[in-house]
């Protein structure tokens, strides 16, 4: 059996919550655009995207957005609380919505973040795994980001 990993950027993480294992065969087709920051809204053949799709999650997921003026983080703090079962992270460093810090050499912060949560969860890499687990964890080491956690081992 294989694995499916899907990591998104911005309003495709809508999509990845709620994927279906026929959906995910179809991704490569999945080619339209789903509105962020918006709780209820529809894709075609895929239904209504409510909170109460996040009752399907079975893998860990990671949120990272941009702060008080990214207009992700007030949906990604409603998807934080309202996640009970798996794994969640919740990382905000105030850069705003697009680019943040994709921009920067390597994706800057978010790069960093985002290249290591995709090493420690699917791979189990051990070093990696020290920027999400320890009090403080590494990410929250680092006073520009704020990090809230459940559920993280």
């Amino acid at each position: 059996m294989h694995s499916v990993l899907v990591a998104v950027f911005g309003a495709w993480g809508k999509l990845a919550k709620i994927l279906t294992d026929e959906q995910k065969k179809q991704l490569k087709e999945a080619r339209k655009r789903i509105p962020g920051g918006m709780p209820g809204i529809g894709m075609p053949g895929m239904g209504m995207l409510t909170r109460d799709h996040l009752k399907k999650l079975h893998a860990p997921i990671a949120y990272f957005v941009g702060g008080p003026t990214d207009i992700a983080t007030k949906n990604a703090e409603g998807d934080f609380k309202a996640i009970k079962d798996v794994p969640v992270l919740l990382a905000s460093r105030d850069v705003g919505h697009w680019p943040a810090t994709f921009q920067d050499k390597n994706g800057g912060a978010y790069g960093v973040a985002a290249v290591a949560w995709l090493k420690w969860q699917p791979k189990g890499d051990k070093e990696a795994a020290k920027m999400f687990l320890g009090d403080p964890c590494g990410l929250a080491a680092d006073p520009k980001w704020s990090v809230q956690r459940k559920n993280l081992k």
